[in-house]
Formats: structure tokens, C-alpha cells, sequence
């Protein structure tokens, strides 16, 4: 019929896209790779990831492959295209601690009509606080309070630049 005929043609660019999207993405990767080698020192031990390695329980407090709470991380846009992240390698992280109240995030694009200004900066701690109302929109109970003072004291982070896609159509503002 037309309709399933059509489906499977509009399936087909989107994959056809994907594909060459693909292969910008990893041309991309390679180029930004090439670039921190050439340049050395320390930027020679950068390079794009598309996963992170954080382990908030490191035994000792030091690097290691073992502990309870390793976990793999990553970024996807929109569209589940897999993202990547320029930073330093495994085994040479740059991570820092600080506590919950000494970082703020941006809040507020979690009601879908909220504007730009409707935006608005809270601590770590008062996100963590307020996680049920937050994150009610995922089925979180509104009450729900994620933050434990003893562990919020010291949460590890890492600053790294992520690439966003911009469709070649669309125009950057």
C-alpha cells in the first residue's frame, strides 16, 4: 500500500542520514584527536570520548578499576544520536570534590513551558532536595528528597566540552 511504501522510504533517508551523519561525527572525532596530539603537552592527553568512567567510591580515595559504584556514562541528543565528549584520558582525569552547596545548575527547563527566563540557578543541594518535584515529570514522587548530607558533601566533577549536533539546514542563533 502507499502509506507502508512511503513509511519505508522516509525510513530509509533517516538511516541514509544517520549513516552520513555518522561519518561527519567520526571524521569530526578524528580531526579534534589529530589536533590535541599535534599541539602536545598537555593537550596530548586529550581526545573525544563517547563514554566516561565515574566511580564516586574509588577505593582509597585514588584511581581504580574496582569498586561498588562504577558506573559508564553518556550524553545522547534528541534524537539518541550518541554524543561526545572532549577530556583527558582514563587514568589522567582532571576530577575535583566539592560540596553540594558549592554548585549550582540551571533548573526550571523541566516544566515544558518554562522560557529562558524562567530559568533559574540553584545549588546541587537544593536540586538534590527538591529531586521528586523536579524529576515528577519521569514519575518521580513530588516528595521525594534525593539528597544525604554526608555523601553530598563531597561529589565529584568533571568539566569536559560536549559537541552538539546542528542540523546543516537549520542556521546557529
Amino acid at each position: 500500500n502507499y502509506q507502508t511504501h512511503q513509511d519505508s522510504f522516509i525510513t530509509m533517508l533517516i538511516k541514509d542520514n544517520n549513516r552520513n551523519n555518522s561519518h561527519h561525527v567520526q571524521a569530526t572525532m578524528k580531526a579534534i584527536n589529530d589536533a590535541c596530539r599535534r599541539r602536545g603537552g598537555t593537550y596530548s592527553s586529550y581526545s573525544c570520548k563517547t563514554v566516561s568512567w565515574d566511580d564516586v567510591s574509588r577505593g582509597g580515595g585514588g584511581f581504580s578499576c574496582v569498586g561498588n559504584n562504577i558506573t559508564d556514562t553518556f550524553l545522547t541528543s534528541k534524537n539518541g544520536e550518541r554524543l561526545f565528549t572532549v577530556r583527558p584520558d582514563n587514568w589522567f582525569e582532571k576530577l575535583g570534590t566539592v560540596d553540594a552547596s558549592e554548585v549550582s545548575v540551571i533548573t526550571g527547563n523541566h516544566h515544558p513551558t518554562t522560557t529562558t527566563e524562567g530559568l533559574k540557578p540553584k545549588t546541587l543541594r537544593d536540586v538534590l532536595k527538591t529531586m521528586g518535584e523536579i524529576g515528577s515529570y519521569a514519575g518521580l514522587s513530588p516528595s521525594w528528597d534525593a539528597s544525604k548530607y554526608d555523601l553530598d558533601s563531597k561529589c565529584s566533577i568533571r568539566f569536559q566540552t560536549t559537541f552538539l549536533p546542528v542540523q546543516q539546514q537549520q542556521q546557529q542563533q
